[in-house]
């Protein structure tokens, strides 16, 4: 998964909402990212904040468009994923 958001952000884009749900693993266990829904081109400011609240970033609950809120929710996935939730 962290290749993924490293792709992203690599092309400038911030996936804003990572989450054990958005997270798909293939039966030949290649990881894939889904739901860009709310995702961010970071050239242009984001109007709004989004994503899971559970997952959000501080950066993000300022209204900040960063590429760390991502690092950060994927952290929160990660625990989410080692706890079994």
């Amino acid at each position: 998964c962290l290749k993924g958001i490293n792709f992203l952000h690599n092309n400038n884009i911030i996936h804003r909402d990572i989450k054990c749900q958005n997270i798909l693993l293939s039966s030949d266990f290649n990881v894939k990212i889904i739901d860009f829904g709310i995702s961010k081109y970071t050239e242009y400011k984001a109007s709004t904040i989004t994503g899971t609240p559970t997952h959000m970033s501080p950066e993000t609950r300022r209204g900040e468009t960063c590429f760390s809120s991502d690092i950060w929710s994927m952290g929160c996935t990660a625990i989410e994923m080692g706890r079994g939730d």
